[in-house]
C-alpha cells in the first residue's frame, strides 16, 4: 500500500517461472507485469488480502468423490514439496502432471504437456462419467 502495487509486481511475477529458467521467460513476465500494474492498485491490494485471509478448503479435495487434477512444476516456488505432497494426498480420484523444469507457470512454461494432461483429464472424467 505505501509503495505501489508496480514496485509488487515487479518483483512478484519472476517468481511464478523456475528460478534458472525465469530469463527465458523475461517476454511473458514483462506482459504479466504490464497487465498487473494497468489495474488499480485497490484490486492488486484486495487480491492479496483474498489469498491470505482465505479459509482452508482442504476438505474439499479430500471429501469429493469427482477426479481432480493437479499440475506441479517442480520448481513452484510457492509452494514446499511437502505441502506438494500433502495436497496430492487429498482427493480419492487424482491426476496429477508433473511438470519438472516448470515452476508455478506451467502453461507458460510447459504449454504442451500441459495441454496433454488436460485433454488426458477430460477424457478421464468423460469415461468415469460413463
Amino acid at each position: 500500500e505505501r509503495n505501489g502495487h508496480l514496485h509488487y509486481v515487479k518483483q512478484l511475477v519472476p517468481n511464478f517461472f523456475a528460478p534458472e529458467r525465469a530469463g527465458s521467460y523475461r517476454h511473458q513476465q514483462d506482459r504479466l507485469i504490464l497487465f498487473a500494474s494497468r489495474g488499480p492498485a485497490a484490486g492488486v491490494i484486495h487480491a492479496l488480502r483474498a489469498m491470505r485471509d482465505r479459509p482452508d478448503r482442504s476438505a474439499v479435495l479430500a471429501n469429493t468423490e469427482l477426479p481432480v487434477l493437479l499440475i506441479n512444476g517442480a520448481r513452484d516456488q510457492t509452494l514446499t514439496e511437502l505441502q506438494r505432497q500433502q495436497q496430492i494426498a487429498l482427493p480419492q480420484r487424482v491426476q496429477l502432471c508433473y511438470l519438472p523444469k516448470a515452476g508455478h507457470s506451467g502453461t507458460i512454461e510447459a504449454p504442451r504437456h500441459t495441454q496433454v494432461a488436460v485433454r488426458h483429464f477430460v477424457r478421464f472424467c468423460q469415461e468415469w462419467e460413463a
